[in-house]
């Protein structure tokens, strides 16, 4: 997968894709939509995804991210829809979302995050639409 550089959009929902295939993954940045749902990634496979700044789709649903992978998400400046669902994250981890200002979705359900921190959230990124 490595060597298709100009690659956009890698939709890897549901494989076997662990940490260990993530520095292929890295190897793509030109890719602008990443689908990782329901994969082995922990936060051991995130700073691979945090080299990937063309990005403006994420899906990080169903895998074993935790707040401490959450500071390679909030490099992604470029990000527009970012998913959540069913993750480790609590609070903690989500103040990393408040630096991603060109942020417009951000799918919550199942994720450990308070009411107080989603009204932080629609503060500090008052367009940003939370599907919780």
């Amino acid at each position: 997968v490595g060597k298709l550089t100009q690659l956009q959009t890698l939709n890897l929902w549901g494989t076997n894709v662990t940490d260990a295939g993530m520095p292929e993954v890295g190897k793509l940045t030109q890719l602008q939509v990443l689908d990782l749902g329901g994969i082995g990634l922990t936060d051991a496979g995130m700073h691979e995804v945090g080299k990937l700044t063309k990005l403006h789709t994420l899906n990080l649903d169903n895998t074993g991210l935790t707040d401490a992978g959450m500071p390679e998400v909030g490099k992604l400046s470029n990000l527009q829809t970012l998913h959540l669902k069913y993750s480790g994250i609590t609070d903690a981890g989500t103040r990393e979302v408040g630096k991603l200002t060109k942020l417009q979705t951000l799918y919550l359900r199942g994720a450990k995050v308070t009411d107080a921190m989603k009204h932080a959230l629609r503060e500090a990124l008052p367009k940003l639409l939370i599907d919780v």
